[in-house]
């Protein structure tokens, strides 16, 4: 069977889920190979792609370059690609924390070797790089796409949270979006959805031009050998921390993401009026002023420091708004760490009284209570990184895939 994954990045959360796939179906015999539009990672089995769809088909790139730069100067575009980045650099000129994508690429995906010889068309995160009206209307494989996110179901939004906030400033753009996106897709009963969790499943439900496909859940899977549980106190001693400090942990590419919480979580601590070591990991872009209980790590590949980062802390907290899946939270369980999240992703699936809390909402009051409760109980580390290992094992989620595939292909007979 030949498999081939789509996906903008081979880099960051997806793009690390994806891989992981990739390997354990490898090691099951699939031919796996991946096709991106930005390479990070240096594997045979990662193809990048250039752009060769619109713009770049018919002529020389550099004439193209300067054609646009006349066109530009008089408010023309040559594809439906400039026109609407334009209309979306316009819209987020005051909001450019968002993320926002078009269903227009440069990206003829349809014509690739890859994507002509595969049995079966895995798609994953995809933004900036599927053209769904071409895509869609020309790929006649088996498609089986992991939403990574709610994109597929929305406009140009990636999260709901973000359409209710900012839908004013993209009405317009946002309709157009969605029916172009409708349009490609609500004729395609054969393709396969994979939710992450129960709640994307229900979101896929709920869209529709989604709810006619075939919506099952796998998990991501998750190498556990990258993160181990260490001892918390040869943890917190490894990283020149106190033993007696009640240490909090929280992760996110960004600290000011403000859908991942981190400022609720600032304001809980304060609540509590305890001494509290807060470790964040990612990119600094929120603390402005250096404090002696907050030590900050920056954005990390290191999983070796990461699970001393886990290990060391006695709860790990995410209150995030919204989630698609959830990734750090089932890092620090595989370090045996008990997790204080919001009810998003999977953790409502995962975390019960013997694995940490789930809270009902992001009012710091409510964070601050349930930092008191996890700080008060006893948890079993070594049980908690067990009952993670099984859920998101590699191998057996591989399988389901293949078994997915393989439905999809009798089917298609």
């Amino acid at each position: 069977m030949k498999v081939v994954h789509i996906a903008t990045t081979d880099g960051g959360g997806a793009g690390k889920g994806m891989l992981n796939l990739h390997n354990a179906l490898l090691s099951l015999g699939v031919e796996s190979k991946i096709l991106v539009a930005q390479k990070t990672m240096q594997l045979d089995s990662v193809i990048c792609m250039t752009p060769n769809h619109n713009l770049y088909h018919w002529s020389n790139y550099r004439i193209v370059r300067k054609v646009q730069k006349i066109m530009r100067r008089r408010g023309l575009w040559l594809t439906k690609v400039e026109e609407w980045d334009k209309e979306i650099e316009k819209a987020s000129a005051n909001h450019q924390s968002i993320c926002y994508t078009s269903p227009f690429s440069c990206y003829d995906l349809a014509k690739h070797p890859l994507i002509v010889d595969a049995d079966i068309v895995h798609l994953h995160w995809v933004g900036n790089f599927l053209d769904y009206p071409s895509f869609f209307n020309a790929v006649d494989k088996s498609i089986v796409w992991t939403l990574r996110d709610e994109n597929p179901g929305l406009g140009g939004f990636h999260y709901t949270s973000d359409k209710n906030n900012f839908d004013n400033y993209y009405y317009h753009i946002e309709r157009y979006f969605l029916e172009t996106k409708r349009q490609a897709l609500i004729q395609r009963d054969d393709i396969a959805l994979i939710a992450l969790s129960d709640i994307m499943k229900s979101f896929c439900s709920n869209v529709d031009f989604l709810k006619n496909k075939k919506i099952i859940k796998i998990y991501n899977p998750l190498d556990g050998k990258l993160f181990n549980a260490i001892d918390r106190e040869k943890a917190k001693e490894a990283l020149d921390i106190p033993s007696d400090s009640l240490v909090i942990s929280f992760v996110s590419v960004s600290l000011k993401d403000h859908r991942k919480g981190l400022a609720q979580l600032i304001e809980a601590i304060k609540i509590l009026d305890r001494p509290i070591k807060l470790l964040c990991v990612g990119i600094n872009d929120f603390f402005t002023e250096k404090d002696s209980d907050i030590i900050c790590y920056g954005l990390l590949e290191n999983t070796q420091l990461l699970s001393l980062i886990y290990s060391a802390s006695d709860i790990f907290v995410t209150p995030s708004s919204q989630e698609s899946f959830g990734k750090t939270t089932i890092e620090a369980m595989l370090c045996g760490t008990p997790v204080i999240s919001t009810a998003t992703g999977v953790a409502p699936e995962i975390i019960d009284k013997d694995s940490g809390f789930i809270i009902n909402s992001t009012e710091p009051t409510e964070i601050a209570h349930a930092i008191k409760e996890v700080s008060e109980r006893g948890y079993d580390c070594a049980s908690i990184r067990a009952k993670t290992l099984q859920l998101f094992d590699p191998i057996s989620i591989a399988q389901q895939h293949l078994d997915l595939y393989n439905s999809l292909l009798h089917e298609s007979i």
